[in-house]
């Protein structure tokens, strides 16, 4: 299906509900109650499978993300060096809301752009089908890009091992069909009900919900790293909260090292974990202030995200107290978020039709020899 044919088919179960409640139960509710029993079995046949063969298996297991890389980048950099990179970072919503319409928009603007460094937050897991984040990324670039994602099932296999480390086919094969159908029938069927559920349900109604729609291996976060320019030193970092941050150093081609960090932190409409995003901010930090010391000594310390948090939150006022600086201080630019209603479609949600800032770009230097100007600031993809 094209992607033009994709939108009208989805602009038609938005607007015939009764429709889309039929084809959700002749189609949707059926295949995904198969994936999610398919996933039970898978699971169950695999960590029965390595209960029987472990005692035969020396050494321990643990599901490793960061590169093997092991040496460290030095060097001097002369001091008259000026370069200018470009940074987005954006919360693309994932596969909520109009997808199909929204990605014939999105699209166009990514090339547009052209930026050095991509952070995507609520990014679309898949590699099947066209609508996959970083496949939409490395189709609209004219030069070669490198990206990396991480999604939601990674959280899960460090915080319910049980369940998901050993749930291999849920990530390859059938998070991919899970992704698919939620994309066209997930919102049409449910709506707004979805994000009451989300926002102010029990813990429990939450993770049954994730885990049946199969959100775990089908949101997550990506960076892409354009022009030809190779991340190194990919990790990732989970979170109290179901969050987690990914990064990756970014090495110009006149040597300035940069940590690039992408993070999205909890929601303070989340009730359950209100509170925790300065405790994740902090935790960020102290990885990063690692990543400094132990790994590679850079230049620039770059974290970009959705911080679910406003210039007057302790979070913000935490990232200043430990030196970090955000764009929007060099800039003319008041409102770095989009009126909510662009971004969620729940009036259950506290923030709904309010103007916030909740998005930012912090830098901070970690050289006594290099500094950073913000040359601009903006938030685009408007008229």
């Amino acid at each position: 299906m094209c992607m033009c044919h994709s939108a009208a088919f989805e602009n038609f179960l938005f607007k015939h509900q009764i429709v889309a409640w039929l084809l959700s139960c002749l189609i949707y509710i059926p295949c995904m109650t198969c994936l999610f029993v398919l996933w039970i079995l898978q699971t169950a046949i695999t960590l029965v499978f390595n209960l029987l063969t472990s005692p035969c298996v020396n050494g321990s297991r643990r599901a490793v993300v960061a590169d093997a890389e092991g040496v460290l980048f030095g060097g001097e950099i002369d001091v008259d060096t000026v370069e200018e990179i470009s940074l987005v970072t954006w919360n693309l919503f994932s596969f909520y809301g109009r997808v199909m319409n929204r990605l014939q928009l999105i699209k166009p603007l990514l090339t547009e752009l052209n930026a050095d460094i991509f952070c995507i937050q609520e990014a679309i897991c898949c590699e099947w089908f066209g609508f996959g984040t970083t496949r939409v990324i490395r189709q609209q670039l004219h030069e070669p890009c490198d990206c990396f994602a991480v999604s939601l099932h990674h959280q899960f296999a460090v915080k319910l091992p049980l369940l998901f480390r050993h749930s291999c086919l849920l990530q390859r094969v059938i998070g991919e069909l899970q992704c698919a159908l939620n994309t066209y029938f997930l919102l049409p069927t449910l709506g707004e009900k979805y994000f009451e559920i989300g926002f102010k349900g029990k813990d429990w109604a939450k993770a049954l919900m994730g885990v049946f729609f199969g959100l775990p291996a089908t949101i997550g976060k990506c960076m892409a790293f354009t022009k030809n320019v190779q991340m190194r030193y990919k990790d990732c970092l989970v979170l109290p909260g179901y969050c987690d941050a990914i990064r990756a150093l970014y090495v110009t081609r006149k040597g300035i090292k940069i940590w690039v960090v992408n993070t999205h932190l909890t929601a303070a409409a989340q009730d359950s974990f209100k509170g925790n995003n300065q405790m994740q901010a902090q935790l960020i930090l102290d990885w990063m202030s690692d990543g400094v010391c132990r790994r590679v000594n850079s230049d620039f310390v770059v974290i970009a995200g959705d911080f679910n948090a406003t210039p007057s939150s302790d979070v913000y006022a935490h990232m200043e107290l430990n030196g970090f600086q955000s764009c929007l201080c060099q800039s003319q630019v008041v409102d770095s978020t989009l009126n909510s209603q662009s971004w969620t479609l729940a009036t259950c949600d506290d923030d709904f039709g309010k103007q916030m800032v909740l998005d930012y770009v912090w830098i901070k230097s970690t050289s006594q020899t290099c500094s950073i100007t913000i040359k601009e600031c903006r938030l685009v993809g408007l008229d």
